[in-house]
């Protein structure tokens, strides 16, 4: 009794002392009794005693998986056998009350059942004792859905590898029918309650994951339906269970490289599988586009549950969908679908599916015949098309965001620095689809979108001063796809840069349009007529201190790409440069770009010509530091224009 009384005192100490010592004190001390031989027989006492409060018998359940875990082999056989019996006995006890002690439960016979090799049935054993009412068969599916999770993943149990195999074949490979006919016939039972088909829909998860339910296992019977119509639930949680569900079985469905060498039997199985989540789909894709909680509340976790899903589909399959595409129009419907949802946090999760099935379309095994190019085109150009279209009005800034610098100060866009920040980076990752979608659509159409509202906005004499954002999502949206596009592309990019000194001004359009310009300096390279326009336009963007740092940057890069062309405005380059980086307004990052720029020029400068031009760029910056270093100052700010200066030496 001493044991137990001291371990009923530290409980109470440590759930309702109030001294933080003490607390502590007690939490070490329960840490410790757990390692003492004598926890098995006290926490076994504590769980027969039902008066006890929770916290007792919680810790006691804890303790006798800790041991069971640890110190196993410290039991004798008959010892081990009481031990299962106790614990199955505990469990019938506790049908009624807390969760977290049933799972504790669970979780040791889950332990004992791997370890007991006495234990010549476990799973039998346990659908014998706990079939008897519907309290005893939730547990029971509570039971049967720890268990594949415990064998599979329970790294601290340490067997022998070949009794570890023994054992997960008789818990799980040679119980996997049993598994399904027993779910299946809690299904059919009469009167069957909400909360039995979750733990149905848990349990059938669960031994789906661990790879023992095989599809011609399933294909017979209603679990799938099940599933499904569990997405119907207004309930979060039955609806999150039904979309771990549905995922699970879509997975076991996936595209693998053994299909082609299967036997004709698999393959039937694996293709009428998938058409039969194909018919389904495509009635979630119609439900989906009708759930006002989506459409109307913007519930991004309902929609999370659907992304998941249709994802989930397309990874999958990817091969088939390039080899077969008619057959998966209706998936990409419901992707799209996705794609428009306003919540921004839930679209990354369909990045992974877009740039797969692009890889695929262009890989070394696309199709090689007319028909199959035909018939891809017809599928996926219009669904890359909508992409674009859907993408370019993500990128938007919110329409109350001014992108004006004094944003940060006054509050007026209500967006904080984490919000600006989250938005740029998402913009930078979403920036990835467009890539994918000029690798299938190629450059031409792809850049049609972005042209096409640009040249719309600007027709549109009636378009408020305020809707910058709409003229500013497909700029970013053409440096996105900078990397895909070609300096022979002659069809749309010289109507953009027609464009661009039509735009109204605005700081953010400004610097969107002149990063533009940095992006298809490879571009501009073979394209050398444009050079004047541009070089005009970056020039005066160093007037607005919002774009100053986009100027230098861009200025960099078409003096990198076109030096050669660019020697020929050196004069007016070095004369820009004396005046610019002397005005005060420039930050020594954007002095630093704008050195590195007029380096390129110099370094496509003629011999003859070279060292002139070099001794002029470098003498105004050789006799400010001569001046700084003449004077013997020592202060921070003399130092810190020394160190400047410097290293624009080194960067020429």
């Amino acid at each position: 009794m001493s044991d137990l009384n001291d371990v009923l005192q530290a409980l109470q100490l440590l759930y309702q002392g109030t001294d933080q010592n003490s607390k502590l004190q007690a939490n070490q001390w329960l840490q410790d009794f757990q390692k003492k031989d004598s926890a098995w027989i006290t926490s076994d006492s504590i769980l027969h005693n039902s008066s006890l409060g929770l916290e007792c018998r919680l810790f006691a359940a804890q303790t006798l998986r800790f041991k069971i875990i640890n110190n196993f082999k410290d039991l004798d056989s008959g010892s081990s056998l009481m031990l299962k019996d106790s614990l199955i006995q505990h469990l019938l006890s506790s049908r009624n009350e807390s969760q977290s002690l049933r799972t504790q439960l669970c979780l040791s016979i889950a332990d004992l059942s791997l370890q007991l090799v006495a234990w010549e049935d476990p799973v039998k054993d346990m659908i014998d004792s706990f079939t008897s009412d519907s309290s005893s068969i939730i547990v029971l599916l509570e039971f049967l859905t720890i268990l594949p999770e415990e064998v599979d993943n329970n790294d601290r149990i340490l067997l022998e590898r070949s009794v570890y195999t023994e054992r997960a074949n008789k818990l799980l490979t040679l119980k996997a029918m049993q598994i399904v006919q027993l779910l299946v016939n809690c299904l059919q039972s009469s009167g069957l309650e909400t909360g039995i088909q979750t733990k149905v829909l848990e349990c059938f998860t669960a031994w789906l994951k661990s790879g023992e339910l095989t599809l011609n296992l399933l294909q017979q019977t209603p679990l799938l339906d099940l599933a499904f119509s569990a997405l119907e639930s207004e309930d979060e949680h039955v609806f999150e269970t039904a979309v771990d569900a549905v995922c699970s079985y879509i997975f076991e469905s996936r595209d693998s490289e053994i299909q082609d060498s299967s036997s004709p039997e698999y393959i039937n199985v694996i293709n009428h599988t998938r058409n039969t989540l194909l018919t389904k789909l495509s009635g979630l894709g119609e439900a989906m586009r009708k759930d006002t909680s989506v459409t109307v509340d913007q519930d991004a976790d309902r929609m999370r549950g659907y992304c998941r899903i249709f994802t989930e589909a397309g990874e999958a399959w990817i091969k088939t969908m390039t080899s077969l595409p008619s057959n998966f129009k209706s998936l990409l419907d419901s992707l799209l679908d996705v794609m428009r949802f306003p919540d921004l946090e839930v679209l990354p999760m369909t990045f992974n599916f877009w740039a797969s099935i692009a890889d695929s379309l262009i890989g070394d095994s696309n199709p090689t015949s007319a028909h199959e190019k035909s018939e891809i085109s017809s599928i996926y150009f219009p669904v890359f098309n909508a992409l674009i279209g859907i993408v370019i009005v993500h990128l938007r800034y919110p329409a109350n965001y001014s992108g004006l610098s004094s944003d940060s100060s006054n509050g007026n866009s209500g967006w904080s620095a984490k919000d600006r920040d989250d938005f740029g980076e998402f913009r930078h990752n979403i920036g990835d689809v467009l890539k994918d979608s000029v690798k299938v659509l190629g450059q031409e159409l792809a850049l049609q979108q972005p042209y096409s509202i640009l040249a719309e906005q600007l027709s549109n004499n009636t378009q408020p001063a305020s809707s910058w954002q709409i003229i500013e999502a497909p700029l970013f949206a053409l440096r996105a796809m900078g990397s895909e596009i070609n300096e022979n592309e002659n069809v749309i990019l010289p109507k953009i840069m027609d464009l661009l000194p039509r735009f109204p001004f605005h700081p953010k359009l400004r610097y969107s349009a002149t990063l533009v310009l940095g992006r298809y300096s490879e571009w501009t390279s073979a394209h050398p007529q444009y050079i004047p326009f541009q070089l005009d336009y970056i020039s005066s963007g160093f007037e607005h201190k919002e774009v100053v740092a986009a100027s230098a940057q861009s200025l960099k890069y078409l003096c990198k790409d076109c030096n050669q062309y660019m020697v020929s405005y050196w004069e007016q380059l070095e004369k820009f440069y004396s005046s610019a980086t002397s005005s005060g307004n420039l930050a020594e990052d954007d002095i630093i770009d704008l050195t590195e720029a007029l380096s390129y020029v110099i370094a496509a400068i003629p011999m003859d010509s070279f060292p002139n031009a070099l001794e002029a760029f470098c003498s105004p910056i050789i006799k400010t530091l001569d001046s700084l270093l003449s004077s013997n100052s020592n202060d921070r700010s003399s130092r810190s224009e020394i160190s400047s200066n410097s290293s624009y030496i080194g960067h020429i």
